[in-house]
């Protein structure tokens, strides 16, 4: 089945979350640990999902294998991070770096990483939607019998 623009663009941006995340694994922990929303003792495991989670979705949205899944699995990531982000800013908590890709293309959490956050949501939303519904089946026309 052909998979949509947003789809692609949504599996693309969670895989390369997921790698860029996943290249210095130690350091995406300390980035998750400083928004002091995970208890430290579940830090690992938490980064670990986060990562597994952003991989698995980008793969099935980029490959169309399980794009129900992948659909419904980004919209988790992005509701995580949406939660995540949102705790720390109200709570003012200085982040250096968002880490969604890592330490790579870091910035700081401010109020537009939530409206990053929020788009990306939304995409994840349109995404889950698109890929829950059934496929629709174009009729053919009768043949004609003799």
């Amino acid at each position: 089945m052909k998979r949509s623009a947003g789809e692609l663009v949504l599996g693309g941006l969670l895989a390369a979350m997921a790698v860029g995340q996943a290249s210095d694994p130690a350091r995406f922990r300390e980035i998750l640990a400083g928004y002091r929303t995970i208890p430290p003792p579940l830090e690992p495991a938490a980064a670990a999902a986060i990562v597994v989670a952003e991989a698995v979705a980008g793969a099935t949205l980029l490959t169309g294998r399980g794009r129900r899944f992948g659909g419904r699995l980004a919209v988790g990531v992005a509701t995580a991070w949406a939660a995540i982000g949102l705790g720390a800013f109200t709570r003012q908590v200085p982040v250096d770096n968002c880490g969604c890709f890592g330490e790579h293309l870091a910035q700081p959490l401010r109020w537009w990483v939530l409206v990053e956050d929020a788009e990306l949501l939304a995409l994840a939303v349109w995404v889950a939607r698109r890929t829950s519904r059934p496929t629709e089946r174009r009729l053919s026309a009768p043949s004609a019998t003799p």
